[in-house]
């Protein structure tokens, strides 16, 4: 097991608003009536608060155009158009034209402030309130009430977000301009990109073992063994090795330089128990200092239920007095023998002939470096690594040709930020895989980029995983480019 390194609405307020509660309010004048009717000579199409006889609510009465009377009270404030329900904002002041003869000056008019509350809609001499329909320039309300001449409801009263009209007349211009507020800006509901990585599946624990569980996907850590990935599984199939010396997927710091003798890792980052707890969906692994280096490690694992992706947080604690450098994050995955395991990557092979390890003998096919298993490559410790030049990496688990045989043929995938070659570890690569020569496991491995740490600070690396079938008829052979197509389709 000799070892081997990595790197790094507001509700529209309609024109009967003008009558709930407390009735209507006075108008432009501070006259009123309790009818309608003759009441002496007025100005013809001015307003005034009224009193129905018949029913007793508050109202609002129109002097008639030959100056003679007050037409009948009206109560409500006019029929105004429905505002703007959110989110299109409604269609508001469309029969502002009766403005004059049914809702008030300007009543109906200013509802079309509900298309959005905009001056271009919302009550537009155009259309209800405008001198013609919604009430005369003279009266109509006054501009300070949302039927004016101009606008009957234009931005700046009768609907405006300023003034939304008087709210004294029930059913003027600016009355209904409020309601269109609530739709304004609204074009309602043009949704956002739904991340893939946010945590929406909540976690379980069984002492200190830890579950997200995302459709078919499995995921658990165990806090007594560092906060080590024990379980990740398809339908029950288990990718991970999961019994022998050597199982279940582990974080190191890197470079293995680092280590005393370059073996074994320091056991604050391989064994020790780690403190769990969980912030909100996410599951948190705080892990204890290791001495010789004034390092820690905190794990953060979650999981997306829509997209089945398992993110996992790594973060260097630098507890020490001096800034690092020097150091990469490294997570190291153990799968059983015998599949074909592929990344991007440049031709330029890593080996560790340093360590006392053979080197595996990765081929090169369409800008890929491919593995595919065969006990008669292994016969030592052996490892090679890469650099992979679009942060992914990829392992079939089983399938015909693959010394293993299942039903279907689960493949594991990883995805991160491409790491440039100026920032691997000292004696690391990006991709790196290791064989044992028992044939019990590989370990499939990617590094992070060895970052600047200052005393007391920290550096953080994230890591995606999939896991999925490989489509039915997908060739399972070094070079398949339906592969790589599949990978490519996954990946988000």
């Amino acid at each position: 097991m000799a070892r081997f390194g990595q790197v790094s609405f507001t509700l529209l307020t309609v024109g009967v608003l003008g009558c709930l509660g407390g009735g209507c309010s006075g108008s432009d004048d501070d006259s009123s009536s309790s009818g309608g009717g003759s009441e002496g000579t007025c100005t013809p199409n001015q307003q005034a608060a009224c009193t129905d006889a018949t029913s007793g609510c508050q109202g609002t009465m129109t002097c008639l155009p030959d100056g003679t009377g007050y037409g009948a009270c009206v109560c409500g404030g006019a029929t105004g158009g429905t505002g703007g329900l959110p989110p299109t904002g409604g269609t508001g002041g469309s029969t502002g034209g009766t403005g004059g003869s049914t809702g008030g000056v300007g009543g109906t008019g200013g509802l079309t402030g509900g298309t959005g509350g905009s001056s271009a809609t919302g009550g537009s001499s155009a259309t209800g309130g405008s001198s013609a329909t919604g009430g005369s320039s003279a009266t109509g309300g006054s501009s300070a009430t949302g039927g004016s001449s101009a606008t009957g409801g234009s931005s700046a009263t009768g609907g405006s977000s300023a003034t939304g009209g008087s709210s004294a007349t029930g059913g003027l211009g600016g009355m209904g301009g409020s309601s269109g507020l609530a739709g304004e800006g609204g074009t309602g509901g043009e949704g956002g990109v739904v991340d893939p990585f946010a945590p929406t599946v909540v976690p379980t624990n069984t002492g200190d073992r830890w579950n997200l569980t995302a459709g078919n996907i499995v995921f658990e850590v165990d806090a007594s063994i560092a906060g080590k990935v024990v379980t990740f599984s398809i339908d029950g199939t288990d990718v991970l090795v999961g019994s022998g010396e050597s199982t279940g997927s582990v974080f190191w710091p890197a470079p293995q330089e680092l280590f005393p003798d370059r073996w074994p890792p320091p056991v604050e980052f391989d064994t020790s128990a780690y403190t769990a707890s969980q912030d909100g969906n996410v599951i948190v692994m705080e892990g204890p200092t290791w001495a010789g280096e004034s390092l820690s490690a905190t794990k953060r694992f979650w999981a997306n239920a829509e997209s089945q992706i398992v993110t996992l947080e790594y973060t260097i604690n630098n507890q020490g007095s001096a800034a690092r450098s020097d150091v990469a994050p490294w997570e190291i995955s153990r799968v059983p023998a015998g599949g074909l395991t592929f990344v991007p990557a440049s031709a330029t092979a890593f080996e560790w002939s340093s360590f006392g390890m053979d080197a595996i003998p990765l081929e090169d096919a369409l800008s890929t470096a491919w593995y595919l298993y065969a006990d008669s490559d292994i016969s030592a410790n052996s490892k090679s690594g890469r650099d992979a030049t679009e942060g992914w990496a990829a392992h079939v688990d089983c399938g015909s040709g693959l010394q293993r045989t299942c039903s279907d043929s689960p493949i594991f995938i990883k995805q991160w930020a491409d790491v440039s070659v100026n920032d691997f570890a000292q004696d690391e690569s990006e991709f790196e895989l290791y064989c044992d020569p028992s044939h019990s496991y590989v370990e499939y491995e990617i590094v992070g980029p060895a970052a600047s740490i200052p005393a007391g600070g920290s550096a953080t690396w994230t890591v995606h995983w999939y896991l999925r079938y490989v489509p039915a008829g997908t060739s399972l052979t070094v070079g398949s480019q339906g592969l790589l197509d599949f990978v490519h389709g996954e990946l988000r």
